[in-house]
């Protein structure tokens, strides 16, 4: 996804609908474990702020991106809420904090969103309801892969495929069900499949 230190290096190549592609930035946005927000300002100027620093052209012309943002993550009711933090009285929850960083990058529209662990630090509802969320948004023709320790069998039930990782070697990569019969696996990287892509 483009987060490599300089002194790493990626093998091998990425195919998308079977031509090789560099995937472009704009392409495709990254989700990053922790939340990074501003906590000053509210969803909805969260997201503006986004919009203004990746994409080009006139504010006006970003104003639908960051709504369309807002209702793909199910934000409308806290969108004109302050995320707050450290320095005000109240914050947003975790699950809703979770979500609006995926927001942030779904204003660029991306082809392909990762995702460093979505369902880090929240409960079975917050996590279960998340995850139907972003079955929804692979729905729309985002694929969505991100990566996941442990999940509820209702979480893992969502998943269209999964690859399955154990001390950094790939134990099974194909659709969820079949995967059923592999044992000890220490981490998961899951895909969301839209269907317009396929990776």
């Amino acid at each position: 996804s483009g987060r490599l230190r300089g002194a790493e290096r990626m093998y091998g190549e990425v195919f998308v609908n079977g031509v090789k592609s560099p995937l472009p930035y704009g392409s495709y946005g990254y989700v990053d474990r922790d939340d990074v927000l501003i906590e000053s300002l509210t969803v909805r100027e969260m997201l503006y702020y986004s919009a203004l620093l990746q994409l080009p052209g006139v504010f006006s012309s970003k104003k639908s991106f960051v709504e369309d943002a807002i209702a793909a993550m199910s934000l409308g009711d806290y969108a004109d809420k302050l995320i707050g933090g450290h320095c005000f009285t109240k914050r947003l929850p975790t699950g809703e904090r979770r979500r609006v960083s995926i927001a942030r990058e779904l204003v660029m529209r991306p082809h392909v969103l990762f995702i460093d662990e979505p369902l880090y630090h929240l409960d079975s509802v917050s996590a279960l309801l998340l995850m139907v969320t972003l079955k929804k948004l692979a729905s729309t023709g985002c694929t969505v892969i991100f990566t996941m320790y442990q999940s509820s069998t209702e979480v893992f039930g969502l998943f269209d495929r999964i690859c399955l990782l154990s001390n950094g070697n790939t134990l099974f990569f194909g659709e969820t069900l079949a995967c059923l019969q592999v044992n000890e696996c220490s981490s998961i990287v899951l895909i969301l499949n839209s269907a317009q892509e396929h990776f």
